[in-house]
């Protein structure tokens, strides 16, 4: 990983001050070193998980209320603002993907796009 990367997220860089703690620790102290590395693993495997899980979801979601004013709706006024959360969320969501934001911007805008789309899904099925 980059130097940036380390800089930006708390759970890889307390990770690797535990790993560096696991390698300078005695013997006795080793085991209990050893259970706080694999929780900051685990802890980093789950947080990538739900992170890629919201990513992926918003795209899909995007894609769906943008399908669904293009071939769902007769009105050119829901036409257009479905089409155009649609193509707003995915183009968000890749900005996320692209570039190094903050850990909490990484979750929060992909949740945004979830929420948005599903809003605007709700609404439109209410008319």
């Amino acid at each position: 990983m980059t130097e940036e990367v380390r800089k930006t997220d708390p759970l890889y860089r307390r990770g690797l001050e535990a790993a560096a703690a696991y390698d300078d620790a005695e013997t006795g102290q080793r085991r209990k070193k050893l259970l706080v590395v694999f929780g900051y693993g685990l802890a980093m495997i789950v947080e990538h998980w739900i992170r890629q899980g919201l990513q992926q979801g918003a795209l899909l979601f995007s894609v769906i209320v943008a399908a669904f004013g293009v071939f769902g709706t007769e009105t050119s006024a829901w036409r257009f603002g479905l089409v155009a959360a649609g193509v707003a969320g995915v183009a968000l969501v890749f900005v996320v993907l692209r570039s190094r934001w903050g850990l909490l911007w990484q979750h929060f805008v992909p949740a945004a796009v979830l929420g948005a789309d599903a809003l605007l899904l709700i609404l439109w099925n209410q008319r």
